[in-house]
């Protein structure tokens, strides 16, 4: 899962614009963009159920209770 996260971020591109390149705008905005939408795949199949399962244990751990 990890991998995959990652590859998927990867695929983002680095936080500098140079990889961007004018006279391909509009493939490079797609490409973008279809990465930024398995990103948020990612976050929402896979890592928020993982969230939810293990916040509880957590905050028991630390003494919090819900509510």
């Amino acid at each position: 899962m990890q991998e995959l996260f990652r590859s998927n971020l990867e695929n983002v591109g680095p936080s500098s614009t140079d990889w961007f390149d004018p006279a391909a705008r509009e493939a490079a905005v797609r490409k973008q963009y279809m990465a930024m939408v398995e990103l948020q795949y990612d976050e929402h199949q896979l890592l928020l159920p993982l969230y939810h399962k293990y916040l509880p244990l957590i905050a028991a751990a630390m003494g919090h209770t819900e509510g």
